[in-house]
This record gives structure tokens, C-alpha cells and sequence, in this order.
């Protein structure tokens, strides 16, 4: 298993998170969805590491739709250039909502994306986030 690339994201409050990433082995070569069993997406709140909310088991879908793509994507979301992205998913903060989680203004919270029976086992990467307040937000 490859290190995971940690990713620092600044959102305003309410806000749905958008992570995005360039999955690859460790020989650089990108896998393909048919090669992911699923994908789990844990948030955690950074400083006391408890999950605080889940999506396990996601279906990679079809190489060509989403969330994870058989072909580099390269769009206005993805902010480091080309060859661009090859995962892309909108948490939602009403999903988040619905299920009682509370998304804080000034916290830090970590969202870890795991790959899972790729060729080379568990692929994972780490987006941390800090909400920042906005004002005149309930």
C-alpha cells in the first residue's frame, strides 16, 4: 500500500465538500474501476479522530460516470493541472444533516477515501477540511 496524499481544504460553512483525487499504484499506473471492489468514505471530526459519520461499500460505477473514472478528468474542480482527476464525490451537508451529524464552524475534520481490492489491496487518500464561519449563518 502506498502512503495516502493528504490534501488541505479551507470550505465556508454549509458548504458541500467536493474531494477530488488521482488514485494511482505505486508504479504510477492509474487502476481502473472494474479493479476497485468498492470505496469507503470515513469523516472524522481531526481532533479527537471519532468517526462522525460513514459511507462504506460505494459502487466505483462504470469507469465513465462517477465517482471514479477510467480516464484522467480535468475540469474548473481540480486545481493542480493536468493529467487532473480520476475520483470525484459531493459529500452533501443536508445527507449530513439528515443523519444528525454537525458540521462545526472553526473545526477541522478529515475525510479518508479508501480504495478497496485494487491490484495492490487498499488505496487511501486524506482530505482534511476547516469550515470556516460565514457570517450570518445560523
Amino acid at each position: 500500500m502506498t502512503a495516502p496524499r493528504i490534501y488541505q481544504h479551507k470550505v465556508p460553512e454549509g458548504v458541500d465538500w467536493q474531494p477530488m483525487d488521482l488514485f494511482a499504484y505505486g508504479d504510477g499506473v492509474l487502476p481502473m474501476a472494474a479493479e476497485i471492489d468498492d470505496i469507503d468514505i470515513r469523516i472524522f471530526k481531526s481532533i479527537d479522530r471519532g468517526v462522525v459519520h460513514e459511507f462504506l461499500a460505494l459502487s466505483p460505477g462504470n469507469g465513465a460516470t462517477g465517482p471514479f473514472f477510467d480516464a484522467p478528468v480535468l475540469d474548473a474542480g481540480w486545481k493542480l493541472g493536468a493529467p487532473g482527476y480520476n475520483f470525484k464525490y459531493r459529500i452533501q451537508m443536508a445527507v449530513l444533516e439528515a443523519a444528525s451529524v454537525v458540521i462545526e464552524a472553526g473545526q477541522r475534520y478529515r475525510v479518508e477515501i479508501t480504495l478497496n481490492g485494487t491490484n495492490e489491496g487498499r488505496i487511501i487518500s486524506i482530505h482534511e477540511y476547516h469550515v470556516q464561519a460565514v457570517y450570518g449563518h445560523p
